[in-house]
């Protein structure tokens, strides 16, 4: 398994992984089916070529993206120390076998390279208890809850906010 950086070679298998995702999903994302689906390469590209301040890790099972997890840090100055994990997904066929851990570790050390960033945030629904598991293990602290965060075509769906302060 080879955990890196996405890049624009990487766009079709990201943009497939990614509406997968949304499909399957859809009370996990902010984003939805419909509005990605009409992103043009173009703009996929821009989204995923990496900088310092946001990327995109992959997790790649013989090249093929398995797993995907995005960082963004904070644009104003005076929350520059912050940013937030965004977009956390792993393919049906690779979860249980500790994937996600590793992706999600991956992506930390990465965000480590910036001394810049102290904390990482990130949402969770209140009902997907995996994924959360999945959070505390790595040191995720629960610091709130936003009730009916998420409006889908079914109902509402509440968030839980988490946190992990940075070691350089």
């Amino acid at each position: 398994m080879e955990f890196r950086l996405l890049t624009e070679e990487d766009t079709e298998q990201y943009r497939a992984l990614r509406l997968q995702a949304l499909n399957e999903l859809p009370a996990s994302f902010a984003s939805s089916y419909e509005s990605e689906k009409k992103k043009s390469i173009e703009e996929l590209i821009q989204e995923i070529i990496p900088s310092e301040s946001a990327f995109i890790m992959g997790a790649l099972m013989d090249s093929e993206l398995s797993g995907i997890a995005g960082f963004k840090q904070e644009s104003l100055e005076k929350m520059k120390h912050r940013g937030q994990i965004l977009g956390m997904y792993i393919s049906p066929a690779m979860r249980g076998k500790g994937l996600g851990k590793k992706l999600l570790g991956s992506l930390i050390e990465r965000i480590k390279e910036n001394a810049a960033i102290e904390k990482v945030d990130l949402a969770v629904a209140v009902d997907n208890q995996s994924a959360k598991a999945l959070y505390e293990s790595l040191g995720f602290i629960q610091y709130g809850e936003y009730k009916e965060a998420l409006k889908i075509a079914n109902g509402y769906v509440d968030e839980i906010y988490m946190s992990l302060e940075l070691e350089h």
